[in-house]
């Protein structure tokens, strides 16, 4: 299998196909950790999808970009990689439950005999006495299972509440196995016909939902703790019960004061819920290390915010004596970074991140003149300008 086979694999949009012959190629190259990386989110995007946890938009979405990267990684292999595997077609069939498409059959939606032929599927509705009891009682017993859980567990869990709404999808299947007609569904990323049709529309539509109680709802909320701390974990002094958090959820602006623990803490909020820009708000310049961070709010209800203050890398300004500049002044910050004021009496410092801090001290030296030691606050990004004064003259 060459590069050409791979992406019509991709086209056909066999992707997990795709990636196992991607994965043989790359090995032991450069490009080796970046396609375990697209492999193990392509994994994560179907336990997503089975498990119901994502809107079929938002795993299109991932889906597009996942099939972007792959086609663009492709591109950066070498042109006569291959692959000793080898990739059966889909036969293309005219059996296919009526959807007329041309499309391939997806093995899910028929009850064939399994061994490769190409025999028309046996309908789920019309086969022997047996399988259409068996498929009634399972119905029968799923919606009884239902009925019993609402009637005994008016607000459940979100656990409970997927093992419901998989329990209503699969008594759906099991009644729609015996009704007459045929049921086709193409999500966009996925086909099923018949009773597997039915199980599909029940689970993704999940009419529980829609009419879920107010009540229940509040019940399930839970509070939002944002704990502030500065880089690399570092507890930030001054924002303790002096700042505020901002930040955004479901398109809701909110706000909240940073008490004596350097906590926010919000309320009413329910796990699923999209926590976006995170940021504070204070008189000095604290910003978040990552503003464009998006969180989703886990039964834990705990964030994270890492913030640090602008501008430290750099201190600046201008020295005068007697109203006019003063160049040849020997400018220090913390008596390791330096620099010389030129004829406009300028000068500019720039401080490496891991030497930064809010009040590096300054001295100012100048032969003939009075040292002077200040205090920056590069966070102002406010200039540290300064009058030098002149030593008097010695009388000899």
């Amino acid at each position: 299998m060459n590069k050409s086979d791979v992406k019509q694999l991709i086209a056909e949009s066999r992707l997990d196909e795709a990636i196992e012959a991607m994965l043989l190629m790359a090995q032991d190259s450069r490009h080796e950790t970046e396609m375990l990386q697209l492999s193990g989110r392509f994994r994560e995007m179907e336990k997503q999808k089975r498990m119901g946890i994502e809107s079929s938009g938002d795993l299109d979405r991932t889906r597009n970009k996942i099939t972007v990267a792959l086609l663009q990684l492709l591109d950066e292999l070498p042109a006569g990689a291959t692959v000793n595997i080898s990739v059966s077609k889909p036969p293309v069939s005219t059996n296919t439950g009526g959807t007329g498409n041309g499309n391939p059959p997806v093995s899910t939606t028929t009850t064939g005999t399994g061994n490769g032929d190409a025999k028309p599927p046996v309908s789920t509705g019309t086969g022997d006495g047996g399988s259409s009891k068996t498929s009634v009682w399972i119905g029968v017993a799923s919606l009884a299972a239902i009925l019993a859980a609402v009637l005994f567990v008016p607000c459940p869990s979100s656990a409970q509440f997927f093992v419901f709404r998989l329990i209503l999808a699969l008594g759906a299947a099991g009644i729609g196995s015996i009704l007459p007609g045929f049921l086709n569904i193409d999500t966009g990323v996925a086909k099923a016909g018949g009773a597997l049709a039915l199980f599909t529309l029940v689970f993704l539509l999940n009419p529980a939902h829609l009419m879920g109680d107010e009540r229940c709802k509040k019940e399930e909320s839970v509070s939002l703790t944002v704990f502030v701390n500065g880089k690399n974990g570092q507890s930030i002094q001054p924002l303790r019960q002096q700042g505020y958090v901002v930040l955004d959820v479901n398109g809701e602006r909110k706000k909240e004061l940073i008490d004596d623990k350097g906590q926010a803490s919000f309320k009413n909020l329910r796990p699923g819920d999209k926590i976006r820009h995170v940021n504070v708000e204070f008189s000095e310049p604290f910003v978040s290390t990552r503003p464009d961070s998006v969180y989703t709010l886990d039964a834990s209800g705990q964030i994270y915010l890492e913030v640090a203050l602008k501008h430290l890398g750099r201190v600046f300004g201008t020295v005068l004596s007697r109203d006019e500049p003063l160049g040849g002044v020997v400018v220090l910050v913390d008596n390791t970074f330096r620099d010389t004021t030129d004829a406009t009496g300028s000068y500019s410092i720039s401080i490496p991140e891991t030497a930064q801090r809010s009040d590096p001290e300054v001295k100012f030296f100048k032969e003939g003149y009075r040292l002077e030691i200040k205090k920056a606050f590069p966070q102002t990004n406010q200039p540290l300008n300064l009058v030098m004064q002149k030593l008097p003259v010695k009388k000899r």
